[in-house]
């Protein structure tokens, strides 16, 4: 996948981004405009200060990172991989921007110890007490089994005696010949027919010799079909 090169000195607090700025490349057509991070050719980069002070480096126009006279520094959530590469050469050593779950996130602190933040929009960052903290934390939402629906769930749906059955079942029969699709109502009718147990296993012939990887795909169908999911926020993973 394709990203840019940002190959210009690391910007790493606010009297860097102040330096950037003051050695930055200035543009011909706008000299009084935003100053090239690397050189004249390369537009795409771009630093600009603001009449408060505030320091504010750009990708293809967007302002990703902005440095703040007071230090604190403020980054729009753009999800591409290129916004990525960009921010973290922009950005204290002790951050890291990254995507995870599919959303642009900041990871602060050492590896073993890291606070990860969801960032839908943006976020601001400011030391406290030797730490980077941020200002406001937007909650991941995280999918959690309510154990105690699930355990009724699965009782109904005889599931435990499929599995007692499944588990002697896979020792003595042959693997079934192929995979199909099933629909989840289909799976939840054949679980509630014992006469109809071999043939639900037809359709999980690729996790034959692993009856939990099979139980495990049964077991999400009856989450999701007898809400036994329910998302919980956190204010960091």
């Amino acid at each position: 996948m394709f990203a840019v090169r940002a190959n210009f000195s690391s910007i790493t607090c606010y009297s860097d981004a102040v330096r950037t700025w003051d050695r930055g490349v200035v543009f011909r057509k706008d000299p009084s405009g935003p100053r090239g991070l690397i050189d004249r050719r390369k537009k795409h980069m771009t630093v600009e200060r603001a009449e408060s002070g505030d320091v504010i480096l750009r990708l293809y126009d967007h302002p990703v990172v902005t440095w703040h006279k007071d230090n604190s520094v403020t980054l729009v959530a753009y999800n591409t991989r290129s916004t990525m590469v960009f921010a973290n050469r922009c950005t204290p050593d002790e951050m890291r921007v990254f995507a995870t779950a599919g959303r642009f996130a900041v990871g602060v602190g050492p590896w073993d110890k890291r606070r990860t933040y969801n960032v839908p929009d943006r976020i601001t960052f400011r030391q406290r007490d030797g730490d980077w903290k941020a200002d406001k934390i937007e909650p991941w939402v995280v999918p959690c089994v309510d154990r105690p629906r699930a355990k009724q769930a699965l009782q109904e749906t005889g599931y435990s005696e499929f599995r007692t059955w499944l588990i002697v079942y896979m020792q003595m029969a042959k693997q079934p010949d192929w995979n199909r699709h099933v629909r989840d109502s289909d799976v939840l009718a054949m679980l509630g027919d014992r006469n109809r147990w071999r043939e639900l296993t037809e359709y999980y012939a690729t996790d034959w010799g692993s009856h939990e990887r099979m139980l495990m795909k049964i077991r999400k169908i009856i989450y999701r079909n007898y809400d036994c999911i329910e998302n919980k926020p956190v204010a960091f993973l």
